[in-house]
Protein backbone atom coordinates (compact mmCIF):
# COMPACT_ATOMS: atom_id res chain seq x y z
CA UNK A 1 0.00 0.00 0.00
CA UNK A 2 3.02 2.29 0.34
CA UNK A 3 2.75 3.07 -3.39
CA UNK A 4 -0.74 4.50 -2.89
CA UNK A 5 -0.95 5.90 0.60
CA UNK A 6 1.17 6.34 3.71
CA UNK A 7 -1.67 5.36 6.04
CA UNK A 8 -3.41 2.07 6.78
CA UNK A 9 -6.38 2.86 4.57
CA UNK A 10 -8.95 0.05 4.73
CA UNK A 11 -10.81 1.22 1.62
CA UNK A 12 -7.60 1.27 -0.42
CA UNK A 13 -6.77 -2.24 0.83
CA UNK A 14 -10.24 -3.49 -0.08
CA UNK A 15 -9.93 -2.03 -3.58
CA UNK A 16 -6.54 -3.69 -4.08
CA UNK A 17 -7.90 -7.07 -2.95
CA UNK A 18 -10.89 -6.63 -5.27
CA UNK A 19 -8.56 -5.87 -8.17
CA UNK A 20 -6.53 -8.99 -7.37
CA UNK A 21 -9.68 -11.13 -7.44
CA UNK A 22 -10.77 -9.68 -10.79
CA UNK A 23 -7.31 -10.28 -12.31
CA UNK A 24 -7.11 -13.84 -11.01
CA UNK A 25 -10.60 -14.71 -12.28
CA UNK A 26 -10.92 -17.28 -9.48
CA UNK A 27 -13.10 -17.52 -6.38
CA UNK A 28 -11.86 -15.62 -3.35
CA UNK A 29 -11.51 -18.87 -1.38
CA UNK A 30 -8.78 -19.98 -3.83
CA UNK A 31 -6.99 -16.66 -4.18
CA UNK A 32 -7.01 -15.58 -0.55
CA UNK A 33 -6.27 -18.96 1.04
CA UNK A 34 -3.35 -20.55 -0.82
CA UNK A 35 -2.16 -22.61 2.15
CA UNK A 36 -3.05 -26.21 2.89
CA UNK A 37 -3.75 -26.62 6.58
CA UNK A 38 -2.09 -29.53 8.36
CA UNK A 39 -3.34 -31.28 11.46
CA UNK A 40 -1.57 -30.34 14.67
CA UNK A 41 -1.47 -31.59 18.23
CA UNK A 42 -0.66 -29.42 21.24
CA UNK A 43 -0.01 -30.92 24.67
CA UNK A 44 1.01 -29.22 27.90
CA UNK A 45 2.88 -31.72 30.04
CA UNK A 46 3.29 -30.96 33.76
CA UNK A 47 6.92 -31.45 34.82
CA UNK A 48 8.98 -31.16 37.99
CA UNK A 49 12.31 -30.01 36.54
CA UNK A 50 13.25 -27.78 33.60
CA UNK A 51 16.45 -29.47 32.47
CA UNK A 52 17.89 -28.07 29.21
CA UNK A 53 16.25 -30.15 26.48
CA UNK A 54 19.47 -30.73 24.54
CA UNK A 55 21.03 -32.26 27.69
CA UNK A 56 18.31 -34.88 28.12
CA UNK A 57 19.69 -38.30 27.06
CA UNK A 58 17.87 -39.46 23.92
CA UNK A 59 16.39 -36.05 23.05
CA UNK A 60 18.33 -35.67 19.80
CA UNK A 61 17.22 -39.13 18.68
CA UNK A 62 13.58 -38.28 19.44
CA UNK A 63 13.84 -35.14 17.30
CA UNK A 64 15.53 -37.07 14.50
CA UNK A 65 12.64 -39.56 14.49
CA UNK A 66 10.11 -36.73 14.18
CA UNK A 67 12.04 -35.24 11.28
CA UNK A 68 12.26 -38.62 9.52
CA UNK A 69 8.45 -38.72 9.61
CA UNK A 70 8.29 -35.14 8.24
CA UNK A 71 6.70 -33.89 11.45
CA UNK A 72 7.19 -30.22 12.24
CA UNK A 73 7.79 -29.77 15.95
CA UNK A 74 8.10 -27.13 18.61
CA UNK A 75 9.04 -28.43 22.04
CA UNK A 76 9.71 -25.84 24.73
CA UNK A 77 9.21 -25.05 28.37
CA UNK A 78 6.56 -22.60 29.50
CA UNK A 79 8.10 -19.39 30.73
CA UNK A 80 5.63 -19.06 33.60
CA UNK A 81 4.57 -22.57 34.60
CA UNK A 82 6.17 -25.97 35.20
CA UNK A 83 4.99 -27.22 31.84
CA UNK A 84 6.62 -28.64 28.75
CA UNK A 85 4.74 -27.55 25.66
CA UNK A 86 4.72 -30.05 22.78
CA UNK A 87 3.41 -28.93 19.39
CA UNK A 88 3.49 -31.36 16.46
CA UNK A 89 2.25 -30.68 12.94
CA UNK A 90 2.11 -33.00 9.93
CA UNK A 91 -0.11 -34.58 7.31
CA UNK A 92 -1.14 -37.72 9.23
CA UNK A 93 -3.18 -36.98 12.37
CA UNK A 94 -3.01 -40.55 13.68
CA UNK A 95 0.79 -40.51 13.41
CA UNK A 96 0.85 -37.17 15.23
CA UNK A 97 -1.24 -38.59 18.06
CA UNK A 98 0.97 -41.65 18.47
CA UNK A 99 4.18 -39.57 18.37
CA UNK A 100 2.71 -37.16 20.90
CA UNK A 101 1.99 -40.06 23.24
CA UNK A 102 5.55 -41.34 22.76
CA UNK A 103 6.91 -37.89 23.60
CA UNK A 104 4.73 -37.60 26.70
CA UNK A 105 6.04 -40.96 27.94
CA UNK A 106 9.64 -40.02 27.11
CA UNK A 107 9.50 -36.66 28.89
CA UNK A 108 7.54 -38.00 31.85
CA UNK A 109 10.34 -40.53 32.43
CA UNK A 110 13.08 -37.90 32.01
CA UNK A 111 11.53 -34.87 33.74
CA UNK A 112 9.08 -36.35 36.24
Amino acid sequence: MGDYSKSGDGIMSALQVSALLVQANKPSCEVLNPFELCPQVLENLPIKHKKPLEKIPGFKEVIKTLEQHHIRHLIRYSGTENLLRILLEGKDSSLLKSKTQELKTFFHEKLG
